[in-house]
């Protein structure tokens, strides 16, 4: 046990709380580790398992987990997919480091990516839902917002936009994030 409950939060948000409390990598671009540790706790929990799990194994201190994981079958995509919907965005932006948390939802956008996601309903709920989400913890009179808001009041949310462009609507978001979504906390439980 990693010192969570399954009460508290969403999978998704434990996730996030840890790789901010252990310093995961999340640069996208990266050619060291490769997110090794986050890429490999979203296939666990695309597998069911969650990090108030007594047998989660991904810390910072493994590195042997084997291979990347870099596909997801369709009941996969579709847990882990509404498992990442019904997170809190708030809640893990005031647990974990700005802009760390913008970067998490990165690797799953990327992680996610795949033909299974994009036919699924999962893929539009879970776009709708970020989106939605972002949208509020943005300046209101940013071009952040006002691209999210369009985005979600033409119904174009539900097709695969955001998730073809995730690095330019989250660079955005950073750029135009309203202050108290930037003052996370490392890690906290």
């Amino acid at each position: 046990m990693n010192g969570f409950s399954r009460l508290q939060r969403n999978p998704f948000e434990d996730l996030c709380v840890l790789a901010a409390r252990e310093r995961w990598c999340w640069n996208l671009t990266c050619t060291t580790c490769g997110q090794l540790h986050f890429r490999h706790a979203l296939k666990d929990l695309a597998r069911g398992l969650t990090p108030a799990d007594t047998n989660w194994l991904i810390n910072k201190s493994q590195t042997n987990y084997g291979p990347i994981p870099k596909e997801y079958s369709k009941a996969e995509v579709k847990r882990l997919a509404k498992i990442c919907a019904e997170a809190d965005l708030k809640c893990i932006a005031k647990n974990c480091r700005f802009p760390d948390w913008l970067g998490y939802i990165g690797l799953v956008i990327t992680c996610l990516y795949t033909p299974p996601m994009l036919e699924g309903e999962e893929f539009k709920r879970l776009s709708d839902e970020w989106l939605r989400q972002l949208s509020r913890m943005v300046k209101p009179d940013s071009n952040a917002y006002k691209t999210m808001s369009e985005l979600l009041s033409s119904g174009q949310a539900t097709i695969p936009l955001f998730f073809r462009l995730p690095i330019d609507y989250l660079e955005k978001a950073e750029r135009d994030m309203l202050p108290e979504w930037t003052q996370g906390k490392s890690g906290r439980v």
